[in-house]
């Protein structure tokens, strides 16, 4: 087994091996849910998946569990990581959503989309009431890839009812009913108003964002990349005028075996991500060495997709961007995240976008040379530091480059 190849792939297949160490790993940590007759009635956090499979001819559906009344905290990732919830909690939370799906064409609008969609646009639990057509198997969904958090078994509907009259707030149905809209414009308008990227991500999935005739539905793994980039995006416009930064700042936080070290140092907007997988970590089960691999983009950006650290890159560059634009100041940032063997089964993005929030939300370590920053960091982090110093394109920039800062102190 290639543990390198195996940390990048996360199960998505690129080694053509069909014993995947990864999926083989993640199947033992299934749990077994209770069986589905072919009737249903559940209230929706509200909370909604749209599968990528055979694209454009996808399944799209209503997840909700087996249970009335409020049901927010099984799909509310900001209330899972505030109440630190353990990955056993999570998973069962997730486990235990019902998957009512059909299959569809992405252009295609049908009565079930319409419903679907009411419940995207909603912002609390609504119940709802599904036919299958035969009964469903025990099952849970794991998304290997991490974009996506598990959900329990899938059935697939005759019928879909839903029994409450969504609540939709004001600034959510007034972008969502402008037709001229451009989906980053509706995006962009939705971050501006304080909308959660959940229920964005889940708007942009339901087909609901965009201009008239190009909406269509978007598989929930890209929907939820596509959110993080274009807020992420509009930040990056207003950062790139701001005055840099004029100390080295360490913010640190840790989750559920995923920690995160970030490095906000003078100069132009950049952004690194570096991540190590550990042996025993949900994506080097089988390995016995730290699996290390980076995205980054300078100040011009990126022009391709960050495929070594896919979803994970976007998800942490936004609360990274949040921060510069709240602050009001141009930085440089690197991210290292190290994933040690706590981390047993992929959870989804949101974690990463939720650890690195809580680093922003604490008052950083303050340093006035990177002399002092890598003396720090190394006391930080498991990994030898000076494997991150070999690996870091920024910091071999900043410690090749010279700018004004450096001769402040020079008399």
């Amino acid at each position: 087994m290639d543990a390198v190849l195996c940390a990048r792939c996360k199960g998505k297949g690129l080694c053509g091996n069909a014993n995947c160490p990864i999926l083989s790993s993640l199947e033992n940590m299934k749990k077994v849910t209770q069986s589905v007759k072919t009737d249903f009635f559940g209230s929706s956090p509200p909370s909604i998946f749209v599968g990528r499979v055979g694209y454009p001819d996808v399944s799209f559906g209503a997840l909700a569990p087996a249970e009335e009344g409020d049901t927010t905290i099984y799909d509310s990732p900001s209330d899972w990581f505030s109440k630190g919830y353990s990955i056993d909690k999570i998973f069962g939370l997730r486990s235990s959503l019902i998957n009512s799906s059909v299959k569809t064409n992405i252009y295609r609008s049908n009565n079930f989309l319409e419903k679907i969609q009411e419940i995207a646009l909603a912002s609390k639990p609504l119940d709802i009431e599904a036919k299958y057509i035969r009964p469903i198997k025990p099952d849970v969904t794991i998304d290997a890839y991490s974009r996506v958090a598990p959900s329990g078994p899938c059935g697939i509907m005759n019928s879909l009812d839903i029994c409450d009259n969504p609540h939709v707030p004001i600034k959510v149905d007034k972008v969502v009913s402008d037709t001229d809209l451009r989906a980053s414009e509706a995006i962009s308008i939705l971050g501006d108003k304080n909308v959660s990227e959940n229920h964005i991500t889940k708007l942009l999935s339901a087909g609901l964002l965009g201009e008239g005739d190009k909406r269509k539905l978007v598989p929930t793994r890209w929907s939820i990349t596509a959110t993080d980039d274009m807020l992420s995006k509009d930040h990056i416009d207003l950062i790139r005028n701001f005055d840099e930064v004029g100390q080295f700042l360490v913010f640190s936080s840790e989750y559920l075996g995923n920690h995160f070290e970030l490095l906000v140092m003078p100069g132009t907007w950049a952004f690194e991500c570096i991540e190590t997988t550990f042996p025993k970590s949900v994506w080097n089960p089988n390995g016995d060495d730290v699996v290390m691999y980076s995205d980054y983009e300078r100040y011009a950006g990126r022009k391709s997709y960050a495929s070594n650290v896919a979803g994970g890159y976007y998800a942490t560059r936004l609360p990274v961007t949040r921060y510069l634009k709240k602050k009001k100041i141009q930085a440089s940032v690197l991210s290292i995240r190290e994933v040690y063997e706590e981390y047993s089964v992929p959870l989804g993005v949101w974690l990463l976008r939720e650890t690195v929030r809580d680093a922003f939300s604490k008052e950083p370590k303050v340093f006035d040379s990177l002399t002092g920053v890598m003396v720090y960091l190394k006391s930080r982090v498991r990994l030898d530091f000076s494997k991150y110093l070999n690996e870091s394109k920024l910091l071999k920039d900043y410690r090749s480059q010279r700018r004004l800062f450096d001769f402040r102190n020079v008399k």
